[in-house]
């Protein structure tokens, strides 16, 4: 029920085998980060979103909303600290962090040796699913000693907490849950669930885009509002749809799995509860220095205390994790001590460098939080005036927001504790004579500033129209691209390719006269329709320099055509056979002209009428890792190849070539290109090479083909 309580279990499981091999274990696994952190902090410090009276509380897990002092000055944030630091210390951060390895629940959860796992809903599932990416394998569990109907991987909601912070109390003390302390509160624990999905984020700039593109960016996010819960990307777009009877129907058949599904089901419906429905949602960071404010926090809390070493003033015993600092000792108060207060620093340093400074951030976390009622920089500074609060009021300069003297009338007393004269009246021709002279100074200045910003806004102009206008040369460009061949489409005779006995480089087998040459679409649509196959081979390549070292790829794509061949009744001569290949069918000396033809890349892969997927397991030359299915699904290249062929044609016409016999030709599944459509999301040797010897990624190569790709796919 408690986090105290999934601590207290960690610990006392942490030491015992739990994949029987006879070695001592970890209690709960993770991944140390802020927003499992924050998930520590969040039911200590927030009990109710709205009072008695259905006013708002203000209350969340950052800053205040008076005066944005960071709300690390308290014994539930410090509870917070010590509970994630147990946990830590239980967990397999024990192993990791001493053997330099970095502390994860992705490397440590398939050994078996985690007692369980703290992890957001999306990755979770890839965790507990059997056979996801971060799965333990049936040898690293104990399944014999589940009963009939059950099942290995089960997830909960995260716990709360029976000790909250009673703000209703000046000194803000750590207090026991009840029905006044917290009036949201189960069996009296308190649930805050801080749901920090991460992942990918998307903008969408109306202002600077032609309106197709516009339509058509806002399509592709709605598509990906819409996507089932087991199918979601990285970023987390779970939504109350997703809840129904009927979506819980489907994804109980996508995933064959019914316990998995419902427990699924029944953590979001938790975490979706609004407080009307007996909810107690805590609000995420959602305002500008978002990134700046979690680095702050990671720095601190990981870097420098939970993960440092005990010599470099962390907590953590390296040589001897056992002995790691323990709570409540002297040496935890005093690092705790400078932690809060290395923190704060941290915090202040953020604010100083966003624009408007604190205030301004107030103002916007205010606004995050939806408060009510809306006050502005100037009624937040007159608001600490009358609470006295003056030293909030300095650091968050008010001075520089509002004129004292404006507040005499209203707020005299309190502008006069404040400043003491500033309210006094009198003559004062001195004064007089000052503001006359600004007055005509400012009048000046105000006709300077009105024809500057003329100036400017001409200037904004020419650049906008500029803007819009590579925008549609783009745009333009990209359907061009799908309708005209940039570069000539080279084709090698199917029993020529089997000749050579390895893939040979284009420029070799042009100058030998071997390769056949299509100038336009029009001429492939007509080589096609006079009864001629055109074979793609998307592959990876085994070394930085050459393709297929190895020789393994070619010798599968050499199976894959002749049984080709043999399931379509071809001519065994192989006559009215061609096959492409990048190595040898794209241009490798001269950059310019390798650019045009992967330009053309989308028309090459979409006319072939046969499309076969070569990824035998073979060993890189250069990195010596395993390339196999898995490595060249990662592959941007072999993404888009996938991509340019399957929304043209479909997968009909394609194959899966993974090792040298006739039955090693399958055809692909129609789920086999999911990952695949995230093309710009895979892996690229330039950027492994940190682009040494480019001019640019290879990504830029791929906009122009695969924009047009979409465009088309959109239209129809």
């Amino acid at each position: 029920r408690t986090i105290e309580e999934m601590v207290i279990i960690s610990e006392r499981l942490n030491g015992w085998d739990h994949n029987g091999d006879g070695e001592g274990d970890w209690g709960f696994c993770l991944t140390p980060q802020t927003n499992y952190f924050q998930a520590f902090v969040a039911p200590h410090l927030q009990t109710q979103l709205k009072d008695d009276k259905d006013a708002d509380t203000g209350q969340n897990i950052f800053f205040d909303v008076d005066t944005f002092e960071p709300l690390i000055y308290n014994d539930g944030f410090r509870k917070a600290v010590e509970l994630y630091w147990r946990f830590v210390k239980s967990s397999n951060c024990q192993y990791q962090t001493p053997n330099g390895q970095k502390c994860s629940r992705k490397t440590a959860f398939p050994t078996g040796r985690c007692a369980g796992v703290i992890s957001m809903p999306g990755t979770l599932t890839n965790l507990l699913r059997e056979g996801g990416k971060y799965a333990p394998p049936p040898e690293n569990r104990m399944d014999e000693f589940l009963e009939e109907g059950q099942y290995w991987g089960r997830r909960e909601v995260f716990p709360g907490s029976s000790m909250v912070i009673d703000w209703n109390s000046p000194e803000t003390p750590l207090v026991a849950c009840n029905d006044e302390t917290c009036p949201r509160a189960r069996n009296n624990v308190n649930y805050a669930p801080f749901f920090s999905e991460g992942g990918e984020s998307f903008g969408l700039n109306g202002k600077q885009s032609k309106p197709s593109a516009t339509d058509a960016m806002w399509d592709l996010f709605a598509w990906f509002s819409e996507l089932p819960v087991g199918e979601i990307p990285l970023a987390g777009t779970y939504r109350r749809s997703q809840l129904t009877e009927s979506a819980l129907d489907a994804l109980i058949e996508q995933w064959n799995n019914t316990i998995l599904a419902e427990d699924l089901h029944a953590v979001l419906n938790e975490y979706f509860k609004e407080e009307g429905d007996g909810g107690n949602p805590v609000q995420d960071l959602f305002i500008v220095g978002f990134t700046d404010y979690n680095k702050a926090l990671n720095t601190e809390l990981h870097d420098n205390l939970v993960l440092a070493d005990m010599a470099d003033g962390g907590l953590f015993n390296m040589a001897d994790p056992a002995n790691s600092v323990s709570v409540g000792s002297d040496l935890f108060e005093e690092r705790y001590a400078r932690f809060v207060k290395d923190l704060a620093k941290r915090y202040d340093d953020v604010n100083a460098n966003m624009d408007g400074g604190a205030l301004q951030q107030l103002f916007l976390w205010r606004g995050a939080l939806n408060l009510k009622p809306t006050i502005n920089k100037d009624e937040i500074c007159a608001n600490l005036l009358a609470l006295r609060d003056f030293t909030s009021f300095d650091k968050l300069e008010c001075n520089k927001q509002i004129v004292l003297r404006d507040l005499c009338q209203s707020q005299k007393e309190d502008v006069e504790a404040y400043m003491p004269g500033e309210c006094a009246t009198g003559d004062n021709n001195a004064t007089i004579i000052i503001a006359v002279l600004c007055s005509i100074v400012g009048a000046g200045l105000l006709v300077l500033f009105v024809y500057t910003t003329y100036k400017r806004y001409q200037s904004y102009v020419r650049i906008r129209n500029a803007h819009e206008q590579l925008m549609e040369a783009t745009l333009n460009e990209s359907i061009m691209a799908l309708r005209s061949l940039d570069y000539p489409l080279h084709l090698i005779y199917g029993s020529q390719f089997l000749k050579e006995g390895r893939l040979v480089r284009h420029e070799i087998l042009r100058n030998s006269h071997k390769l056949t040459v299509l100038d336009s679409l029009e001429d492939v649509d007509a080589f096609v329709a006079a009864g001629k196959q055109i074979v793609f081979f998307s592959h990876q390549w085994t070394a930085f320099s050459l393709p297929d070292p190895s020789n393994r790829q070619y010798d599968a794509m050499c199976v894959a055509v002749k049984e080709l061949a043999k399931q379509n009744g071809w001519d065994e001569s192989l006559k009215d056979v061609f096959v492409w290949v990048d190595f040898s069918c794209i241009p490798q000396s001269n950059p310019s002209t390798q650019k045009l033809a992967i330009r053309s890349l989308a028309a090459y892969a979409s006319s072939a009428t046969w499309f076969v997927i070569v990824a035998p397991d073979t060993e890189h030359a250069d990195l010596k890792d395993t390339c196999d299915l898995g490595t060249y699904q990662r592959r941007m290249w072999c993404r888009a190849e996938q991509v340019c062929h399957s929304m043209r044609n479909g997968t009909e016409g394609m194959f899966l070539a993974v090792g040298k016999g006739s039955g090693d030709l399958k055809r692909v599944r129609n789920d086999f290109f999911l990952e695949s459509l995230h093309v710009f999301h895979g892996d690229l040797t330039c950027c492994r090479l940190e682009h040494k010897g480019s001019s640019a990624c290879d990504r830029q190569s791929l906009v122009v083909p695969l924009l047009g790709l979409y465009g088309e796919l959109y239209r129809a």
